[in-house]
């Protein structure tokens, strides 16, 4: 080692001024190019690294809120369950046919009930039944009286407006069963 020491000192010794500079000007020509190009590395690699991590942190997010959606579903999967094993007989056509009775309304003909399957786990039944020669007032208190029975829900309402102030409503109640 020692010896290429000496012989690269010797060698610049033995250089003329001119080719001295140039030989300067070389080395630091390449020094600077490999500096140029190492930074031009590090930065684009930087750059592309702290895409991919924004990339995650996206994902991440995205991860947190299926997440969270998840679990307020498996809690409302428990609500329904729990209305479920709290109504176990209960039918939807007979809850309405008792329910119009008391109600002092009837239904125009050709109402039924109507399944479909809303997943693996359970079916929703529908029921559809339109009403005429009603008041806003009977209206208010037929929802009111539903909306006390938990496992029903209203799925859709359409109300008309009739002569002499009445009104006709086409009504949509829904509940669910397990498979």
């Amino acid at each position: 080692m020692m010896e290429f020491f000496t012989h690269f000192t010797n060698f610049i010794g033995h250089l003329a001024p001119k080719q001295l500079k140039k030989y300067l000007l070389g080395v630091l020509l390449i020094v600077g190019l490999l500096t140029v190009s190492l930074k031009y590395f590090i930065y684009t690699k930087s750059h592309e690294l702290v895409t991919r991590i924004k990339r995650l942190e996206k994902l991440d997010g995205k991860i947190s809120d299926m997440q969270d959606k998840y679990e307020m579903l498996l809690g409302e999967e428990e609500r329904i369950q729990g209305l479920l094993n709290k109504h176990k007989d209960f039918n939807i056509k007979s809850y309405f046919e008792t329910f119009y009775k008391e109600q002092h309304i009837t239904p125009e003909a050709g109402w039924d009930a109507d399944a479909r399957s809303i997943n693996e786990k359970f079916d929703e039944i529908a029921l559809s039944a339109t009403f005429k020669d009603q008041t806003t007032e009977k209206l208010v208190k037929i929802l009111e009286e539903i909306e006390k029975k938990e496992i029903l829900s209203v799925k859709s309402l359409n109300v008309k407006t009739d002569k002499d102030k009445k009104i006709s409503f086409d009504i949509v109640i829904a509940t669910i069963k397990a498979k």
